[in-house]
């Protein structure tokens, strides 16, 4: 029997700095758009994006909110990465404990989107 081909469409990924939605900030709410950009989640919802990697805070996040995966894995300050000693995968086959400065690069491994 012949295969069904399936088109697959492209999928966007975007990503920034700051917090693109207001609910990502876990925190007190003191600097506005840096907390949470209405309009930068407006831009990336008009482009389309099912995945969006940004940064800013020190908070591990991996959320959906209105059909848009949120990820975040910060690298935080030196004193925060010897308090918390996370683990970051750098191949399939090791990983590194971080303590005084982050790698020159991070490999992200690719994860399942949909």
């Amino acid at each position: 029997r012949k295969k069904k081909h399936r088109e697959r469409l492209p999928v966007v990924i975007t990503y920034s700095h700051f917090l693109p939605h207001p609910k990502l900030h876990r925190g007190p709410k003191f600097l506005g758009e840096v907390e949470g950009s209405t309009t930068l989640g407006a831009q990336l919802k008009a482009l389309g994006s099912k995945v969006h990697l940004f940064g800013h805070t020190h908070w591990d996040i991996d959320t959906s909110i209105g059909g848009v995966r949120y990820m975040q894995r910060p690298l935080g300050y030196p004193k925060e990465r010897r308090e918390s000693l996370r683990r970051i995968s750098i191949s399939t086959a090791s990983s590194t404990d971080w303590h005084e400065s982050p790698p020159l690069a991070l490999i992200w491994h690719p994860v399942h989107l949909m």
